[in-house]
């Protein structure tokens, strides 16, 4: 069956290139019929001229010619860099010329006379190469083009590591955070563990949110999508660190109190947290104000208040700033102080007592407070509980021998039971 010129034929030019110019007429008339643009020359030299100006994808020419033979017009060819398919026409004993036709990347030869179906199947195959090449190239650009119009980092990896893809924000990404464009520097830079697989250190943080600090010293926050698409790995970055800022800024002043800005009860599971995290001794204090329900009777409400925050103002100049001081309720405060111990923790009292003890409030004058402390190491929440309750008796104890003053539990405040 005669082969049919296949329809990529005519989306490329050919450069054609004989010196016997019966065979060129002819092989031209049946080339011209085939192909989308032919440009025809009767020697070497004619022929790199024409692909200078015009570039073809296809050349097919003689060997043997005048002036430039077909293998240096090859040569001059290849010397220009540009990417090209080149066949040559041949007759027997001409091995010598086929070794060279070798060496400067020949796609094949065809023997003269040209058998027409021999030269139709290796121009299609020729033509549906460029062709595919060019539509790969512009779906390539393509998806380059769509990976650029993200604005997060977004990669595309290999089981391995490798990056196959990545998009200009993952590219500024690595040079923000200084991971040199691998992987896994960015996977270590997010805590993944030593040893582990790039690949599967994303799979396992899939939806998860990973933190990454700046050289300036700034927090960012990433949440992370892993798309598995048979051996290769689809990785999104998307930037939340406002998001993030202000999710974190809506639950701490959610465990604000209003009025004294301490923190409320609804900040004890964080405290736990840090506290349980990585236990060692801390020092737990109960703390009331004397007679503030005497104040509030006296002076009313809006003077309690005033009292409340003059002696959460107090607080916060004594205390460090990873101390936590909460607002237990009504006049009663919870301090937590991390790797203390009961002498320290006693001192630490006592500094809280008297700078209390210093403020002069106008109407109600001056204010005291009763202090109960007890330290434990705590590795449970029924720990931290027992050591409140603790605290809280050394509290009453306080305040049964006269108020303003500091009591350290001893074990005694263990079967007593609080009174108001």
């Amino acid at each position: 069956m005669k082969v049919r010129p296949g329809d990529n034929l005519k989306e490329v030019s050919l450069l054609y290139v004989e010196d016997d110019e019966q065979i060129r007429k002819i092989m031209s008339r049946m080339l011209r019929r085939m192909v989308g643009r032919l440009y025809v020359a009767a020697n070497g030299r004619e022929g790199l001229a024409l692909f200078e100006e015009h570039e073809s994808q296809i050349v097919v020419s003689d060997i043997r010619m005048p002036e430039m033979d077909g293998i240096e017009m090859a040569q001059a060819i290849r010397s220009l860099g540009k990417e090209v398919y080149i066949v040559f026409l041949t007759a027997f004993g001409e091995s010598d010329y086929l070794e060279k036709a070798i060496d400067v990347g020949a796609h094949g030869y065809l023997i003269k006379p040209v058998e027409r179906d021999k030269l139709v199947e290796k121009l299609n195959f020729l033509a549906d190469a460029i062709v595919n090449a060019r539509r790969q190239a512009s779906f390539d650009k393509l998806i380059h083009t769509l990976f650029d119009m993200q604005k997060e980092a977004i990669f595309l990896m290999e089981r391995s590591g490798r990056i196959r893809l990545a998009n200009r924000a993952f590219e500024s990404m690595c040079r923000r955070f200084g991971c040199g464009g691998e992987v896994a520097e960015l996977a270590a830079r997010f805590g993944a563990a030593e040893g582990e697989e790039t690949a599967d250190f994303f799979l396992r943080y899939n939806g998860r949110t990973l933190s990454l600090d700046t050289p300036e010293g700034a927090r960012m926050h990433y949440e992370l999508r892993s798309t598995l698409i048979d051996e290769l790995l689809l990785v999104e970055l998307f930037d939340v660190t406002r998001y993030q800022e202000s999710n974190l800024a809506l639950i701490k002043e959610n465990e604000i109190d209003a009025l004294t800005r301490l923190y409320n009860r609804k900040h004890i599971p964080k405290l736990l947290e840090e506290i349980l995290f990585n236990p060692h001794n801390t020092c737990l204090m109960m703390i009331d104000i004397d007679h503030f329900k005497r104040i509030n009777d006296t002076y009313g409400h809006d003077r309690g208040d005033e009292v409340l925050k003059a002696v959460a103002g107090a607080f916060r100049e004594t205390l460090l700033d990873e101390d936590h001081v909460i607002r237990w309720g009504g006049e009663e405060f919870l301090v937590a102080l991390h790797t203390t111990y009961g002498e320290q923790g006693r001192m630490v009292a006592e500094k809280i007592r008297r700078a209390v003890e210093r403020l002069r409030l106008d109407v109600v004058g001056g204010v005291t407070v009763s202090v109960g402390v007890c330290c434990e190491t705590i590795y449970s929440r029924e720990l931290f509980d027992t050591t409140v309750k603790r605290a809280d008796g050394a509290l009453y104890r306080a305040k049964r021998s006269g108020r303003n003053r500091v009591v350290v539990c001893d074990g005694k405040e263990r079967g007593e039971e609080r009174r108001g």
